[in-house]
Formats: C-alpha cells, sequence, structure tokens
C-alpha cells in the first residue's frame, strides 16, 4: 500500500470444522487472493493445529474462511472514526 493509506475489515465468513482443546496452538494461515481496483483485499485463510501426540507435520485443519478489507485513508478514516 501507499503511504498514508491502511485496510480496514469489511467482512469477515469462517467455517468451524473442528474443536481445538483449551491451550492447544492455532496457526493461521493466509493469502492474499483478489484485489478489487485497488480498493479491496480479500484473503483466504486456514486455520490448523498439531494433532495431539503426533509428528509435528500432521496438522489438522479447524477452520476456514475469507477475510474481506476495505482500502483507505488513514487520517481521513481516524478523523471520522474519532466524530463516533
Amino acid at each position: 500500500m501507499e503511504s498514508g493509506l491502511t485496510s480496514v475489515g469489511t467482512s469477515a465468513v469462517i467455517e468451524h470444522k473442528r474443536a481445538s482443546p483449551i491451550g492447544a496452538e492455532v496457526t493461521v494461515e493466509a493469502e492474499l487472493i483478489e484485489v478489487d481496483d485497488r480498493r479491496r483485499l480479500v484473503f483466504r485463510f486456514t486455520a490448523t493445529q498439531q494433532r495431539p501426540g503426533s509428528a509435528e507435520d500432521d496438522k489438522v485443519v479447524v477452520g476456514t474462511g475469507t477475510m474481506t478489507r476495505a482500502i483507505v485513508d488513514r487520517k481521513r478514516f481516524a478523523e471520522r472514526a474519532e466524530q463516533l
């Protein structure tokens, strides 16, 4: 992004696939899959955890989804947020 810009979340779609035990370490990986007219970013993400008692690379998917973010002028956004 250019200097002076930031992104704000506009929507999230999450699919919960499997429960994780309390204290489990969950890893989330995201990939930018779409840039729309340089104003909207769409990411796809996957959340995984290691299967208890298994090899380090034996992971199970616990969630997936997409996140959409809008690119905005940082200063203008902050000014408008203060007015709320």
